[in-house]
């Protein structure tokens, strides 16, 4: 005999067999017998039925999210032409800006460099305009 604590009692051998109760046994659908040919015709329906549906919940979503994604790049299309026309804007003003300075640097070219008003005013429109920067800006 075991040794067993005290108040614990095991008995030195089962007399009695062991017994579980009966248990649910689930039979699945598939079983081909005894089965009618509308029964065949419901199962391909409930398939097709499931298939088509989530086809169609696939197509949803997809033109769900592509119209999202629609608004993002038009949204992004017309904040790129605002910026881009902003640019294209300050580079048009600097252009005019140089071109009015080589006019004022022909204007002043073509008098007497050598007076002393005019050598500054060569230097000044000759610094502004070969020299000129967009950073100025």
């Amino acid at each position: 005999m075991t040794e067993s604590l005290p108040g614990e009692q095991f008995p030195d051998k089962i007399t009695e067999p062991i017994t579980t109760p009966d248990m649910e046994v689930h039979h699945h659908g598939h079983v081909h017998h005894n089965k009618k040919w509308k029964d065949y015709l419901f199962q391909f329906f409930m398939l097709f039925l499931a298939v088509f549906c989530g086809m169609l919940s696939e197509y949803l979503l997809e033109h769900i999210v592509e119209h999202n994604k629609e608004e993002q790049y038009i949204k992004s299309f017309i904040s790129n032409i605002k910026d881009d026309t902003a640019t294209l804007r300050m580079y048009i003003k600097v252009g005019k800006d140089k071109e009015k300075g080589l006019d004022s640097l022909l204007a002043v070219s073509k008098g007497n460099i050598n007076a002393p008003e005019n050598r500054p005013l060569f230097y000044k429109w000759s610094l502004k305009t070969l020299f000129y920067s967009y950073v100025h800006q």
